[in-house]
């Protein structure tokens, strides 16, 4: 495809870089594809912890995805950015202190665009990748302690919790102790943490996990279950992080 068949934000028709652009090339040209890539995995590892996912009606149960997002900042010179602020403002009934005002002002004026049109030096990647999620992550989850063993701290993102009739789905994680090795589908996994969705059934008092992901030590996934809308429901014991799990979610669920 031609740069003249369609608008190229980073590139001009003779291909070369737009000025706002360049410290971003000049980034990209020097740093190795593997290393942007696992870059890349870090964030969706990061997005996942945090609960940046959507459901598809109609998928199996606990099938969750990722919001799409882009690994390279969209950057709007400062000039262009300004403008754009001026009409957000007019649009915006409560002055200084309403919601789109704390938005632009309190988040972006410190982020990347704003950087960028300053004329200041780049975040590197991961600076605005982190950037990004951390601005997500207030609202996206909020990490409860259902419990611990001699292997693990259990945590629930309330966040996450939906009804589907008579069950109860919530995300759930363990923080072990030590690093741990075992053996998936033949394949041998190092793993430090795990990250699953768990159904509940809070008038019988079982559950069943039906998803359930590995991470390693670096924060990428060593080994996902994919969605497992057959396992078996279990009861839940009593005096476990699983009991403290079903008290702390359909209390929630009541109270809703």
């Amino acid at each position: 495809m031609s740069f003249d068949s369609y608008y190229n934000e980073m590139y001009l028709a003779d291909g070369g870089v737009r000025s706002h652009y360049r410290p971003l090339a000049d980034w990209l040209s020097s740093t190795p594809p593997d290393r942007i890539e696992q870059m890349r995995k870090a964030a969706q590892v990061l997005f996942h912890r945090v609960g940046i996912t959507f459901a598809v009606y109609g998928e199996e149960a606990g099938a969750e995805r990722l919001i799409p997002f882009d690994m390279l900042p969209h950057i709007i010179p400062g000039a262009e950015w300004r403008e754009i602020a001026k009409g957000l403002r007019q649009r915006e009934p409560c002055g200084d202190s309403g919601p789109l005002d704390g938005m632009f002002h309190g988040r972006y004026r410190g982020g990347v665009m704003a950087f960028y049109g300053a004329g200041m030096k780049p975040f590197p990647m991961a600076a605005a990748l982190l950037l990004m999620a951390a601005t997500f992550q207030a609202r996206a989850s909020d990490w409860i302690e259902v419990g611990a063993d001699t292997e693990a701290r259990y945590y629930v993102d309330v966040d996450s919790i939906e009804v589907d009739g008579e069950n109860v789905s919530v995300r759930k994680k363990g923080i072990y102790t030590h690093v741990l090795t075992d053996t998936f589908g033949g394949k041998s996994a190092t793993f430090k943490e795990t990250v699953g969705t768990v159904q509940l059934d809070c008038g019988r008092r079982i559950n069943r996990i039906v998803r359930i992901d590995m991470i390693g030590e670096d924060g990428g996934v060593v080994w996902s279950s994919g969605p497992m809308s057959k396992r078996v429901w279990e009861e839940v014991r009593s005096n476990s992080h699983a009991e403290s799990t079903l008290e702390l979610v359909c209390a929630r669920v009541k109270k809703s």
